[in-house]
């Protein structure tokens, strides 16, 4: 086409090549996976073929289909086994499918090869141009793509899968994201179920998102990230970005869940997600005007959850800031209440008073003492112990002197638990670390006496 360059600039030297190559690291497989133009025509029409617009026929078995889909949103393991049933009967489609394979395991070299052997059997095929375009773009082989661009429109004109090649090249342009989309859509328009757009568009769309965002413009944003989820659901960048954009909106509990899910999948957000978690905490303790006594505390409640798990997902104290003192004053009070509660022999409701003072702040040595009391009175002889032997651990280490022997509360409710062995083990070792040391003296009697008896 004479007059490529008056809708899509020529790069005019490495300058313009620095400028397009790192969009396209940024965009990923975007230009790769939008997609060759892979609707081939098959070795013979016959009835699952269908002739587009533009007179290119493509088969539309549903197994093809699929086969289209996976390579379309990169998915080369399940494309794989399907181009092998059917790609010697689809024609110039079959090694365009193997190029854009190629291509998404980085062997451009066999990439080109293949569609040089498409060329062979239809040199005049639309697919052929566009495939190269695309796969060219994707290695940021700049020039290349425009040369077979060029070449393109000049051999079959205006043809949709040209077009929408022309519209993959745009979008690895910088700032071309919203000229490339148009392009595609127009490509759509020409053929509505052209194959190998929805990578693109979604990658587009993903582009068209961030800038909105950086430029504060949230709701703009909102929507074109939706679009780019549409075309494909599971891209982790654009999901990344639907958070942010929700986190920009304030809301933080669907951005939370949106991170969560991806995190669960085996992706290493969770500096992300504890982020998220600390803003809503904070959020959660913002007052409402006209909100109830009972409502703000419910909210206060959640805020400190969030707190627990942004500090569980890796914040630290120092980065928690206000949340970690207020995590710290919430486990005393928590522990202050199950101290009264225990005073009132109301043992169900201190223990949960005291778990959740630990679960605010798990440091709390005297909530976790009285939770190991709590627990013996109510016969949950392991729990007791378990917590009593952290107490102790912690108690030596730091060389803290106890108010109170608590390795004989240990041993006791070692005891009552069936685990009179372990019981007299334990003892025997806290005598080995503590016998010679004179703040244990009153201890270390009232110890060998607890062995005696054992």
């Amino acid at each position: 086409m004479r007059h490529l360059h008056r809708t899509l600039p020529r790069p005019s030297g490495p300058t313009s090549l620095r400028l397009l190559i790192p969009l396209l690291v940024a965009l990923g497989s975007a230009c790769s996976d939008s997609g060759e133009a892979t609707n081939g025509a098959p070795a013979s029409a016959d009835a699952g073929s269908t002739a587009t617009d533009s007179s290119t026929q493509r088969e539309e078995d549903p197994a093809v289909r699929a086969l289209r889909e996976h390579v379309d949103l990169g998915r080369p393991a399940e494309a794989a086994p399907l181009l092998e049933q059917w790609g010697n009967r689809l024609g110039v489609e079959g090694p365009l499918i193997e190029a854009r394979l190629m291509a998404l395991h980085g062997k451009d070299t066999e990439a080109v090869r293949a569609v040089e052997r498409a060329r062979v059997l239809d040199p005049d095929d639309p697919r052929v141009y566009a495939t190269m375009v695309e796969i060219s773009a994707a290695a940021g082989r700049i020039e290349t793509a425009f040369t077979a661009l060029e070449r393109g429109f000049e051999a079959v004109g205006q043809r949709p899968e040209l077009i929408r090649a022309k519209g993959v090249l745009e979008l690895c342009q910088s700032g071309g994201a919203e000229r490339g989309v148009a392009t595609l859509e127009s490509a759509l328009r020409m053929d509505p179920q052209l194959p190998f757009t929805d990578r693109a568009l979604a990658q587009g769309y993903l582009l068209i998102a961030k800038k909105a965002l950086a430029t504060g413009q949230p709701t703009a944003a909102l929507e074109s990230i939706q679009i780019s989820l549409s075309h494909d659901p599971q891209d982790v960048e654009a999901r990344r970005v639907f958070a942010d954009v929700l986190g920009a909106r304030a809301q933080l509990e669907e951005a939370i869940l949106v991170i969560t899910e991806l995190v669960d999948e085996g992706e290493p957000l969770e500096g992300e997600l504890a982020t998220l978690h600390k803003r809503a905490g904070i959020a959660g303790l913002i007052p409402i005007a006209g909100e109830s006594a009972e409502a703000r505390a419910e909210r206060r409640g959640e805020a400190l959850e969030h707190f627990v798990t942004a500090r569980a997902f890796g914040l630290s104290e120092e980065e928690l800031g206000s949340g970690a003192r207020l995590l710290s004053d919430a486990a005393l009070q928590a522990s202050r209440e199950g101290s009264e509660a225990y005073g009132r022999k109301e043992l169900v409701k201190a223990r949960a008073a005291f778990e959740l003072a630990l679960r605010y702040d798990p440091d709390e040595l005297a909530a976790r003492n009285h939770l190991a009391v709590t627990l013996f009175q109510l016969g949950e002889f392991a729990g007791a112990a378990h917590h009593w032997r952290e107490v102790m651990v912690v108690m030596e280490s730091e060389g803290i002197l106890p108010p109170e022997p608590v390795h004989l509360n240990l041993a006791q409710a070692l005891v009552e638990n069936g685990d009179r062995q372990l019981a007299r083990e334990m003892l025997e070792r806290w005598l080995e670390r503590n016998a010679e040391s004179e703040g244990y003296a009153a201890y270390v009697v009232l110890t060998r006496e607890a062995l005696a008896g054992l």
